[in-house]
């Protein structure tokens, strides 16, 4: 059988009077009377919901409810009902118990959605809150154990905290961070609280010191153990300040606690740690930084118990704890370096400036900004190899430990120059000018290898001992040179002198020259001195040198300031033993050394001219030359 069309639906018709297809006229009467049906829902709304002219009142007391204060709408109010049931208006906040570092908040323009199938009920449940504008000013100085370093902190978490919407979305914010003006800006955010489950997304972003931080953060679902409400995180931050991911549990009960795993990086470091609002001088050192490993964050204290690190191109491994209170940051940490690069901490080094350009590097303590002047500090570290300017460490450790500009460090066994140092360094860099007190003990140390690093060109080699206690106060490297006082003794062995004592005493005037000898030198088996530091001078007052040929003692000093030294020393026992006759008319042979460290003039200096066939000398005495 065949059946034929509903002519309402147009069957075989092929169009209408009024040239509409026939089968486009269903669809135009279902859309007209689903739009009739809309109207009239939402006509029937106000009538279902009841009288809505104190409507602002009871989301308020919701919102109060939640942010454990005074919420209230000023201005006019709007209630609209499409596209959905909303309350319109400027939001102020008062005495917020949840949030306790908040002085003032005001919206520009809040918008609350209502979920209708609870106001149907009789009930206020929020669907979203939007804030346009919000503008929040934090409370000058601490408040309900609330600091102001951990208040942007303590805000977020506490926004977040038995939230009562599905949605928060922030647009255009701002806080006032305190009294000096700075403030977080543009802070957009999107938070989404959705799934049953109570997880929590979001993204956005904020301006800080004009520069612009992006995040996105993830939460699972939270579970409370007693009065603490925990929940796993996932946030990522990315600006040109800094890049970082964690991963971990956040936990909320008095504060908020993080841990889990942490990659972070940042291009300067210093710039970052003046961009968060840390103190700290212009300097070479605390560039590029990275950190990564398992960490914990408690309060203003960052901490990472078996982390990597690298600063400076310094790579290291241990444990490291950050902690940002008040004027000055707390570093404390146990790191083991496999080579310690110690040139960004001991100022910069030009290249093309003189050979001094080496001693500048190595020894030159920069206090004008030192960055222990600005930060309190515990560590312990150990180094593989240390590098300092020209000097080659070996292997070492040390600790420092410094508080409001008073710092001590205690050096371990250290490889300096074939040998081993220890001792310890106490600078005051809260006096003016800074006070240094330095205790050493060197032992098998290779003398020339030391020296020349330091700039010092007297061509002395040896293993030798050295214990010595200085002090010494100044701003810069010349004013510590010109400062020193203190204690050195040396003890040496298996060494030689750059002074041919031979050729000096069986020579005949005149030998022509001056400094020290470089091809034929003295060697000794045994060296003493016993000598001590006055402001810009050392003064030696005995040296013992054993030579295989005879005994060589004197005494003597150096000029730091102008790099001079003048010595007398006396030959017991001629190397190149003499005639009956000369000895009887010479007595004791002795030399003196004068004149500059690097080149000084060396000559006889006992007596005047003898007869023909001796030792010639004179007044000016008999010189001895490099060879």
């Amino acid at each position: 059988m065949e059946v034929a069309p509903f002519p309402l639906w147009g069957g075989d018709e092929t169009g209408r009077s009024d040239g509409m297809k026939p089968s486009q006229v269903p669809w135009k009467w279902l859309l007209f009377c689903l739009l009739a049906v809309l109207a009239f829902g939402i006509a029937l709304i106000p009538k279902l919901i009841g009288d809505t002219s104190r409507f602002e009142d009871r989301v308020a007391a919701e919102l109060s409810s939640w942010i454990g204060g005074e919420v209230k709408f000023i201005g006019p109010v709007r209630v609209t009902f499409f596209p959905d049931v909303s309350v319109r208006g400027q939001l102020a906040v008062q005495d917020s118990t949840r949030l306790p570092s908040v002085q003032t908040l005001t919206v520009g323009e809040a918008k609350v959605s209502l979920d209708l199938v609870d106001l149907l009920r009789g009930t206020i449940a929020i669907d979203a809150l939007r804030l346009l504008k919000p503008r929040i000013t934090l409370r000058d100085g601490p408040t309900a154990g609330v600091s102001q370093a951990q208040a942007p902190q303590a805000l977020f978490t506490n926004l977040l905290s038995g939230a009562p919407m599905r949605v928060l979305d922030v647009r255009a914010g701002r806080i006032a961070l305190g009294p000096r003006g700075s403030s977080i800006k543009e802070i957009y955010a999107h938070l989404d609280a959705g799934k049953d489950t109570g997880a929590i997304s979001g993204f956005g972003a904020f301006t800080y010191k004009d520069t612009t931080v992006r995040y996105s953060l993830e939460t699972g679902a939270s579970t409370n153990v007693g009065v603490v409400e925990s929940f796993p995180l996932t946030l990522t931050l990315t600006s040109k300040s800094i890049r970082a991911r964690l991963n971990g549990t956040a936990s909320y009960a008095s504060e908020l606690k993080l841990d889990g795993d942490m990659q972070a990086e940042t291009d300067d470091a210093r710039k970052f740690l003046k961009w968060v609002g840390l103190s700290l001088p212009a300097g070479d050192s605390l560039k590029g930084f990275s950190a990564a490993g398992a960490f914990h964050v408690t309060g203003p204290t960052l901490t990472f118990d078996d982390g990597t690190f690298t600063l400076d191109g310094n790579k290291a491994v241990g444990l490291l704890a950050l902690t940002a209170t008040g004027s000055r940051p707390r570093v404390e940490g146990t790191l083991a370096f496999d080579r310690l690069l110690l040139d960004p901490y001991l100022g910069k080094t030009d290249q093309t400036e003189s050979k001094q350009a080496s001693l500048s590097s190595t020894a030159a303590l920069p206090f004008g900004g030192l960055l222990l002047q600005s930060i309190d500090a515990d560590l312990r570290i150990s180094a593989a190899a240390i590098d300092a300017g020209a000097l080659k460490l070996g292997r070492g450790g040390f600790t420092v430990t410094a508080k409001k500009g008073v710092v001590a460090s205690e050096v371990g066994e250290l490889g300096l120059c074939g040998g081993s140092a220890d001792g310890r360094l106490n600078v005051d860099l809260a006096q003016a000018p800074p006070q240094v007190n330095v205790v050493a003990n060197l032992a098998d140390v290779s003398m020339d290898t030391c020296l020349k690093p330091l700039g010092l060109a007297v061509a002395i080699r040896g293993t030798g001992r050295l214990k010595t206690e200085l002090a010494t106060e100044g701003n810069d490297l010349a004013q510590l040179t010109d400062n020193l006082t203190g204690t050195l003794k040396i003890d040496a062995e298996d060494g030689v002198v750059p002074v041919d004592f031979a050729h000096l005493l069986t020579g005949r005037a005149p030998l022509n020259g001056e400094g020290w000898s470089h091809d034929s030198v003295t060697a000794f088996d045994h060296l003493d001195a016993d000598c001590r530091l006055s402001p810009g001078h050392i003064w030696c007052q005995s040296l013992s040198m054993r030579t295989p040929q005879g005994n060589i003692s004197g005494a003597g000093g150096v000029d730091l300031t102008t790099q001079t030294l003048d010595w007398n020393l006396t030959v017991a026992n001629p190397i190149i033993p003499a005639r009956a006759s000369q000895l009887t008319q010479e007595g004791v042979p002795s030399v003196s050394i004068r004149g500059s460290l690097s080149q000084p003039m060396i000559r006889r200096a006992d007596r005047p001219t003898l007869g023909e066939g001796g030792l010639q000398t004179s007044p000016a005495g008999t010189q001895v030359l490099p060879h």
